[in-house]
């Protein structure tokens, strides 16, 4: 019975590792797509669009408020009229402060006209600024995760070839 006890603390540390080293492995692509996409943005078509809705969403993360600028705009490819939210590439934009993200939000008033990067292959896919945020971020947690996921493996896989030299 102790064996079997055993064999479940492994199973379940084996699961927490696998989706800790997936959530670094998601971060790590994903900021590396994100710096790719900007990349590919600053040869993508440029169109009018006009603003639709600005506000400020404030999110608490650890106990400390976190403002995020969220912005709607339409814009017009081909005669279809599309609608965006995303302002940059990556995780998206937010500040500490409510000051700062009102004068992020300034540039955004509502019937204002901005430009518009769209993606001609698929021109639902559109940004307001051709830049990526937050990827460093993202990318460092992601290789943190995954170097913590490998000790644990190695630490999981020593602990189980001890158990079995053991119990032969």
């Amino acid at each position: 019975m102790e064996m079997f006890g055993v064999g479940l603390a492994y199973l379940c540390g084996g699961l927490f590792a696998l989706a800790l080293g997936g959530l670094g492995v998601y971060l790590i692509i994903h900021s590396q797509r994100s710096k790719q996409k900007a990349a590919q943005s600053h040869t993508w078509p440029m169109v009018k669009g006009l603003i639709s809705e600005t506000r400020i969403s404030t999110q608490e993360l650890n106990e400390t408020l976190r403002y995020e600028p969220v912005v709607r705009y339409t814009y017009e490819v081909d005669g279809k009229i599309y609608e965006g939210r995303q302002i940059t590439f990556g995780s998206g934009v937010d500040f500490g402060s409510r000051q700062k993200a009102d004068e992020f939000l300034a540039d955004y008033p509502v019937d204002a006209e901005v430009n518009v990067y769209y993606n001609p292959e698929k021109p639902g896919e559109a940004v307001l600024q051709q830049v990526a945020s937050k990827t460093t971020v993202g990318l460092v947690i992601g290789i943190v995760l995954v170097a913590i996921t490998l000790c644990l493996v190695c630490l999981m896989g020593s602990g189980i070839i001890r158990l079995v030299t053991n119990a032969i």
